[in-house]
């Protein structure tokens, strides 16, 4: 689990594996993101459809824990 800061499933729930990995982690978990679909491109690398937008690896992304919201790009932290 080292080198992410976050997990974002497309199932689950607040009891599922990826939740509980993230709490014991201390990692931002949005679980049960049903806009979202990971597929494959041409060259056979992942990427994932969130909505309409598309999110490859390395891409920056950000999200909110409590809202479940996932933003495109870095968002600065609130205290």
């Amino acid at each position: 689990m080292t080198g992410i800061d976050g997990i974002i499933t497309a199932a689950g729930g607040v009891a599922s594996h990826a939740s509980l990995l993230a709490q014991k982690f201390g990692l931002t978990a949005v679980v049960g993101c049903p806009d979202m679909e990971v597929k494959l491109n041409e060259k056979g690398e992942n990427y994932a459809l969130i909505g309409r937008h598309m999110t490859t690896e390395g891409m920056a992304i950000s999200m909110d824990g409590y809202t479940g919201l996932i933003y495109s790009g870095v968002c600065a932290q609130s205290e």
